[in-house]
């Protein structure tokens, strides 16, 4: 689900890529397309460190994997 909501790429924002990396600010075009290839290797021990190093022990988080 994440990587479907993920992989939606809008005309607006491509455009914003396109012309932004023009202009010398936010992603480039590499980064944009490289962002599916990054989200391929996160894994669920990557989820749970960043939970445990960011959060405060006294919030609850609760992450679910939903089929497709």
């Amino acid at each position: 689900m994440l990587f479907e909501q993920y992989g939606l790429i809008s005309n607006e924002g491509l455009a914003d890529v396109l012309l932004n990396e023009q202009l010398g600010y936010g992603e480039t075009m590499d980064e944009f397309a490289g962002r599916f290839e990054e989200l391929d290797r996160v894994t669920s021990n990557d989820v749970a460190e960043f939970i445990r190093d960011n959060l405060p022990a006294v919030q609850f988080v609760e992450v679910q994997v939903q089929p497709r």
